[in-house]
């Protein structure tokens, strides 16, 4: 008999220890995981979505470039004629949450690169320059502003 109170006794405290070990543990790190996966689910969809959008514009091979605060992708590709020296830059900026287009254009022998958040810096050559002048050109495009912005590049990183 006293065994089997014994018995019941390791039994039930089992049970108890179980019962407050698992039915106690909080859901939230399991909810915070779900989350996760969601945010880097969602990134990687964004990122395939941008790219597809991008080769559809611009054609394969583009290659995408994020801002500094995640707000806008910058897409890109050169475009070289077989045979040619001459190269054509095509790149465009989009929205990062919806895909919108926010501007697009194209330069004969250019580099597009973020100059800030929302400025991008945009190089060029020219093709026939006098002796005097740099055959190598830079402005800046402000997306807020939507327009050129027509200053030396190394004061504006001042």
């Amino acid at each position: 008999m006293k065994d089997l109170g014994t018995i019941k006794l390791l039994i039930a405290t089992v049970l108890l220890v179980n019962i407050c070990l698992f039915g106690c543990k909080t859901s939230q790190p399991k909810q915070d995981v779900q989350a996760q996966g969601r945010t880097i689910e969602q990134k990687q969809t964004s990122e395939v979505g941008h790219m597809a959008i991008a080769s559809d514009k611009l054609g394969p091979d583009t290659k995408l470039q994020v801002n500094q605060d995640s707000s806008m992708v910058l897409a890109y590709k050169m475009h070289q004629k077989p045979g040619r020296y001459e190269h054509k830059l095509a790149y465009m900026v989009m929205d990062y949450q919806t895909g919108d287009i926010i501007h697009q254009e194209s330069v004969m022998k250019g580099y597009v690169s973020w100059h800030n958040a929302h400025q991008l810096k945009i190089s060029y050559t020219l093709g026939i320059v006098a002796p005097d002048e740099s055959a190598q050109k830079h402005y800046l495009y402000d997306l807020k502003l939507k327009k050129r912005i027509y200053q030396r590049v190394a004061e504006a990183e001042k």
